[in-house]
């Protein structure tokens, strides 16, 4: 499994735009006391008020308001606004981006043991942000916050303990560390107690134990897990198969941008299996998919396009993704190559070529 850091956290900010309708008279009592007691200097009520900003309740969301505000908190050792103020440093949120004075206000948080500050140091030192890179620094502060309860260090704990990165390869101890995370809902943790379980790496094997794990992140919207759990009711593998079901939790990961998830769609409306048969809609998910250089669904493209199947009949379309399948070892794509070389016209194979050289493929990121 390849280690994917968990991104530096807000605290308790949350993201989205814009401002709020007025709010309601007792609660604009509230704030207009919360405000008087953070003019007064009271940090923990500064603190709330810049959280207030930053999450547009009861005020126009305004980062730079929300910075002045922890800044004044955090002049005060109030730790939570410290971590704050270096996730603000750190993505450039109502203030310049500025590494090294993100890793300080982290630090300064980490020193008066807040459990966010010290991951976000960690993740920090793991990354080599602000910091010369040392996963020992990153492991320390991380054990520091897991040991306070902190989901994210505890997840990338478990990552260090399945992967052996900077401590000994322990997938025991990789799972002691998911099912603390997974405890708290953190899905990431829950996805990989569902791999662990499924695979019987630092457990004893239990499909239906997985598909429990898989089930929880799933339903938080995590693409992987939903993925898998999708896999689960095609293949029978710890719940009874039913491609319907399997099909509904595709398409699920398959809206995130999940490629595999996407491909397995197309493979549905393909066959009509598990929804009802549709070759325009086949084509739709294999190119998504496709666009993500996945080499499978880039051949069922092309097989799509020579031969007219959810798309206009296009020899050169056809050309251009067996050859993007056929560069990543489709060995299917090859065939087809081979065959469209000798009977297809040398402008359309020139044609195929140009396309394929002009291909960029598409990211969508999934959460670790």
């Amino acid at each position: 499994m390849k280690i994917n850091w968990r991104p530096l956290v807000f605290g308790l900010l949350l993201s989205g735009l814009g401002g709020q309708a007025a709010p309601p008279p007792d609660e604009a009592k509230s704030l207009a006391t919360l405000q008087a007691k953070a003019e007064k200097g009271e940090a923990a009520a500064q603190y709330d008020f810049g959280r207030r900003y930053a999450r547009g309740e009861g005020v126009a969301r305004d980062m730079a308001a929300a910075v002045n505000w922890w800044r004044l908190a955090a002049a005060q050792d109030f730790a939570p606004a410290q971590s704050s103020l270096g996730v603000c440093y750190s993505t450039g949120q109502g203030v310049a981006r500025d590494e090294a004075a993100a890793v300080k206000w982290f630090r300064l948080a980490a020193e008066r043991n807040n459990p966010q500050g010290q991951y976000n140091l960690g993740v920090c030192y793991a990354a080599g942000q602000g910091v010369p890179a040392d996963i020992f620094e990153a492991l320390r502060w991380w054990i520091r916050a897991a040991e306070q309860n902190d989901a994210e260090a505890q997840y990338n704990l478990g990552l260090c303990y399945a992967n052996g990165t900077g401590l000994a390869k322990d997938d025991t101890k990789a799972v002691k560390w998911y099912h603390k995370a997974a405890a708290q809902d953190f899905p990431g943790a829950q996805y990989n107690l569902g791999l662990a379980y499924a695979n019987g790496s630092g457990v004893e094997r239990n499909p239906q134990e997985a598909v429990n794990w898989y089930r929880q992140a799933a339903e938080q919207n995590y693409a992987p897990a939903q993925y898998n759990l999708g896999d689960c009711y095609a293949t029978g593998q710890g719940v009874a198969a039913d491609l319907r079901e399997a099909a509904e939790w595709w398409q699920k990961a398959a809206d995130q941008g999940d490629a595999l998830a996407q491909f397995n769609l197309g493979i549905c409306y393909a066959t009509g299996q598990g929804v009802t048969k549709d070759l325009t809609a086949a084509a739709k998910w294999y190119r998504r998919a496709a666009e993500q250089n996945d080499a499978e669904a880039q051949f069922n493209l092309g097989l799509c396009y020579a031969r007219g199947e959810g798309v206009a009949k296009n020899e050169a379309a056809a050309v251009k993704w067996y050859l993007l399948a056929a560069a990543q070892g489709q060995q299917r794509a090859k065939i087809q190559l081979a065959e469209s070389r000798v009977w297809m016209a040398p402008e359309q194979l020139a044609e195929g070529q140009r396309q394929a050289d002009a291909f960029q493929p598409r990211s969508t990121v999934i959460p670790p």
